[in-house]
């Protein structure tokens, strides 16, 4: 990663939304992220020197969480081009590891879709 793009948030600022596409992940430089369901449950909270976005744009689906900074907050920006570029340096067992960890995620968020449109349905 040669050039570091710098990116600013103020507390309360949305990063991304639910649906969006996968431009690029970040890797928190300062302050906190959360990241919300679609229910508006905390599902993580991403602190200072953790990458969040890196799911989406690694399996190429539409971001399934919203990102927000929680307190003024900065991060490296990496563009999905070089996060696969990196990527591909990664040893097998390594993006293994990591695909099938990230394809379980994105199928309780399915699931959990799945549920909710049920129970909207039955009410």
């Amino acid at each position: 990663m040669n050039s570091k793009k710098l990116q600013n948030w103020k507390k309360g600022e949305i990063i991304y939304d639910i649906g969006d596409s996968p431009e690029s992940a970040f890797l928190l430089n300062s302050g906190q992220v959360v990241l919300e369901s679609s229910e508006g449950i905390k599902v993580g909270i991403i602190k200072q020197n953790e990458i969040f976005g890196e799911k989406s744009c690694i399996l190429g689906v539409n971001r399934s969480v919203k990102a927000i900074s929680f307190l003024d907050s900065s991060a490296i920006v990496i563009s999905r081009k070089v996060l696969l570029e990196e990527m591909s340096k990664t040893p097998i067992i390594i993006k293994a590891i990591l695909r099938s960890t990230y394809l379980r995620l994105e199928s309780a968020n399915l699931i959990n879709d799945k549920i909710k449109d049920l129970q909207n349905h039955l009410e």
